[in-house]
């Protein structure tokens, strides 16, 4: 597999698919430590972490994605992190 941010994020959401959630979880923190400055990262281990009922850590990284995403994305993180933190 070609190494970089998209191709790692792929396979984290494959393992994921497989149900197999903490491989997954390593998966994408290694990519929040590899590709620091993507939101992409950061929003795909949000994401895996409330799968995982981690709502604390999926805030967390729902911020830190918000804080650099693109305005076309923020309104949706932004929309995800009012449902967490309603539960």
């Amino acid at each position: 597999m070609n190494e970089n941010e998209t191709n790692r994020n792929m396979y984290g959401y494959v393992l994921m698919n497989l149900k197999k959630n903490e491989e997954a979880l390593k998966v994408f923190k290694k990519n929040t430590e590899k590709y620091p400055q993507s939101w992409n990262v950061f929003d795909s281990l949000g994401e895996a972490l409330n799968k995982t009922d981690d709502s604390s850590g999926a805030i967390f990284n729902y911020k830190k994605a918000l804080e650099l995403a693109p305005a076309n994305q923020k309104k949706r993180i932004e929309d995800i992190l009012s449902a967490l933190k309603a539960k």
